[in-house]
């Protein structure tokens, strides 16, 4: 079950979040033509919400897709609503997030996108969210 979701997901495009726009082309064509983004919290809420462990379908994920850029932010695994909280406030693994891009990251160059809050401290937020992101295996 677990697998045939996700099989559906990149050969179909059947789940609105993980499919172009434009066209509802499957990411696994898009990948032909250009980078992709993988947002790690929202597609850690896609896996808790079909009940399936979100750690072992990103590293699938990686390995079909190949994606070049990464979506950093907080959030509640378990809570539908699309979240761009610190890193320290939810409940995504930062620490194996982390090791498991570092891993990747030593076959590709990568590029991470925090999404954090702004509004208070602005951009002083996203390098405590960077710093929180950089020392989480050291804790």
């Amino acid at each position: 079950m677990e697998s045939e979701w996700f099989s559906s997901i990149l050969q179909n495009g059947r789940e609105g979040g993980l499919r172009s726009c434009n066209n509802q082309v499957p990411l696994i064509k898009i990948k032909e033509k250009k980078d992709i983004c993988l947002d790690i919290t929202k597609f850690a809420k896609a896996c808790v919400y079909h009940n399936i462990n979100y750690k072992e379908y990103i590293v699938k994920a990686l390995d079909i897709l190949q994606p070049e850029y990464f979506h950093i932010s907080g959030g509640d695994a378990s809570s539908p609503i699309d979240e761009h909280g610190n890193l320290w406030e939810g409940t995504i693994d930062c620490k194996w997030v982390k090791g498991v891009l570092e891993d990747y990251a030593k076959e590709k160059d990568i590029y991470l996108v925090f999404e954090n809050p702004k509004a208070k401290n602005g951009l002083d937020n996203d390098i405590r969210n960077m710093t929180y992101f950089k020392q989480s295996n050291e804790k």
